[in-house]
């Protein structure tokens, strides 16, 4: 339909028409017109954002790691952290092309034969191949593995070395045979993307201590030698049935300290909020998804959430391709209730309101989580046996004895 010679949607033109006292005589009464009947159009037609949808539990903020907004980030994590520990981020420092040759890099390892991909089988210090299906991370509600396979790439460590022998999560890679497998420059790309992840993951370390109003630098001495690792990820060109028990990935909480991940456009992962709802992770263009794991939540006395997440396929004829890497702190870490959470440097405050709690510097600020020290809820661990044990108990290649 057309009125006053401007093209107008046919469910609109009547209430245009209808509209009592306005002249459509001039080009900026028509233009407010419009404007009045889209919203009301897109009012009744569109679907309902209720409360939930836009609370902070369903919201996963994009963190400016720029260091001139540290103190503005960091509060905005605080507050994520506490929902469900899932946020982007960007400014990250990670340049684009090392993004793109890791993912070249990751195709074309995947596109290998089998017969090549099988003489790589992962070892004893958890470096190399994974078959498909050999990880089950939900067994209550999965009928079969998880639809994808994987390849572990860590710190390149001599097995003879004395920190090999001490914690088995330390050794040599395995590598393929660049010229005869057809992935030139592999190992290069690879180590380069890695390193710079392990840099990246200790200034996400240090937000995540001053978002606990501790000194940033209060993870650094337990970063010095991470038990990190690198994880390719293709997965079958397979739609997820969730009723079925079919996953790409079942799900799961991350075991350590954070996860930061990389994927294609392809999507599929989700993570739950607190309610039960499913929701989904898009891709970004030029951020990481970082999630906080079960060992940070345990550091801060489950005030910091690690949160379930799986991956669901959503369509078939696609190959899904992404790239974790968990950050952990040194195997020798011990793992108990942080000081600004439990104690150990709180002090009275002058007022006498609550407590506080003291920096490295000698600055005191006042707790963001209560007024008094909590009992701490577990004992303290070392990060190394925390992560073997988890390992043990999902990965059906990987035994700590070995």
């Amino acid at each position: 339909s057309r009125i006053h010679g401007v093209e107008v949607h046919p469910i609109m033109a009547g209430d245009l028409k209808q509209m009592s006292g306005i002249r459509l005589s001039s080009p900026s009464v028509i233009i407010a017109s419009c404007i009045v009947v889209l919203a009301v159009y897109f009012k009744a037609h569109l679907p309902v954002i209720t409360e939930e949808d836009l609370s902070d539990e369903n919201a996963l903020p994009i963190i400016d790691l720029s260091p001139e907004f540290s103190k503005v980030e960091a509060e905005k994590l605080r507050k994520v952290c506490l929902q469900h520990g899932f946020f982007y981020v960007k400014n990250h420092g990670v340049a684009d092309n090392t993004v793109r040759r890791a993912f070249e890099q990751t195709r074309r390892l995947f596109d290998l034969p089998a017969e090549a991909k099988q003489k790589l089988l992962q070892n004893r210090h958890n470096r190399g191949y994974t078959p498909l299906q050999e990880e089950i991370l939900d067994p209550k509600n999965q009928k079969e593995g998880d639809l994808k396979e994987g390849f572990y790439i860590g710190a390149e460590v001599d097995s003879e070395s004395k920190l090999a022998k001490e914690f088995p999560l330390f050794g040599p890679n395995q590598w393929p045979e660049e010229v005869s497998d057809s992935v030139p420059g592999f190992r290069a790309d690879m180590m380069t993307y890695y390193d710079n992840l392990v840099d990246l993951g200790r200034n996400v370390s240090a937000l995540i201590a001053e978002s606990l109003h501790l000194p940033r630098d209060f993870f650094l001495p337990h970063l010095t030698q991470p038990v990190a690792i690198l994880r390719l990820l293709r997965y079958l060109p397979v739609k997820s049935e969730v009723s079925k028990g079919r996953f790409g990935a079942g799900a799961h909480s991350d075991y350590g300290l954070i996860t930061i991940l990389a994927t294609d456009d392809v999507g599929g992962l989700q993570i739950e909020s607190r309610g039960g709802k499913w929701i989904d992770v898009n891709p970004i263009p030029g951020t990481f998804v970082i999630n906080i794991g079960d060992m940070l939540a345990r550091w801060t006395n489950d005030a910091y959430k690690s949160t379930r997440h799986r991956v669901v396929l959503p369509y078939s004829g696609t190959i899904r391709y992404s790239i974790p890497f968990f950050f952990e702190p040194n195997h020798d870490t011990e793992v108990k209730c942080v000081p600004s959470i439990c104690g150990n440097s709180f002090v009275p405050t002058i007022s006498g309101v609550g407590d506080s709690s003291k920096h490295g510097d000698g600055q005191i600020v006042k707790s963001p989580f209560s007024n008094t020290p909590q009992a701490p809820k577990y004992a303290p661990t070392t990060s190394g046996q925390y992560l073997l044990d988890k390992y043990d108990s999902t990965h059906a290649g990987f035994d700590s004895e070995r």
